[in-house]
């Protein structure tokens, strides 16, 4: 990703198998596997949450790291409202939230699951007239889970309004896919100069799909897994 904390991993599995039962029959099937991971960051237009927009309205000559009383810095991450002193901030830059410290304590993942399943037959009655029946499956799993700190360091500025210190939302999304198809096909070729080629089949199509979400705020603390 463009982030450094960004990336994505894919892995893919593909099996194919052609069986020829007799002269007349064959099977065919196809199974395919995918599993994507993706570690993210938030790409809305919420300057609290985006690390690309609190880096445009954070000061560059500020420290993303807490100075103690001597002046040296501390392995703690500055607070979002650091060196402001007004209560009710006139401009946005006076409560910033920290971009070091949203991409490294922010946990936003999504995990994919792709599952393809296809197998079918040809039948060949003679030379001119042939069969195909084809069943095809396709699942998808996705799950997102986001995380975004703020009680325990105060490092990220807070949200719903100024009222969530930190967020946990998570997403599920499930999908299915049928699809049945069953043709005939006739082909000939008469005197070695015309040719007929006829096609008749039928084609059914399902689709189903459930996504759920849920959200909440302000847990205890900003030690979540």
């Amino acid at each position: 990703g463009t982030l450094r904390s960004t990336k994505t991993e894919r892995y893919n599995t593909l099996l194919n198998s052609n069986i020829m039962v007799t002269r007349k029959l064959d099977i065919f099937a196809t199974f395919g596997l995918s599993y994507i991971t993706s570690h993210l960051q938030e790409q809305g237009m919420y300057y609290e949450t985006n690390p690309f927009l609190a880096a445009c309205l954070k000061s560059p000559l500020l420290s993303p790291y807490k100075p103690d009383n001597e002046g040296n810095l501390t392995k703690d991450y500055a607070t979002y409202d650091l060196g402001n002193y007004n209560e009710n901030p006139t401009y946005p830059y006076e409560n910033v939230s920290n971009p070091l410290a949203i991409v490294q304590t922010a946990t936003l993942m999504d995990k994919l699951f792709d599952v393809t399943l296809q197998a079918g037959l040809n039948y060949r009655f003679n030379p001119y007239w042939s069969a195909k029946c084809l069943f095809n499956i396709f699942y998808r799993y996705t799950t997102e889970n986001a995380f975004i700190p703020g009680v325990t360091s105060r490092a990220i500025m807070p949200q719903y309004y100024g009222i969530g210190l930190n967020t946990v939302r998570r997403g599920v999304n499930e999908y299915h896919a049928y699809y049945y198809d069953l043709s005939g096909t006739y082909q000939r070729t008469f005197d070695q100069r015309h040719e007929v080629h006829a096609n008749l089949g039928s084609r059914f199509m399902t689709n189903t799909m459930e996504s759920d979400m849920a959200s909440g705020y302000n847990t205890a603390n900003d030690y979540y897994s």
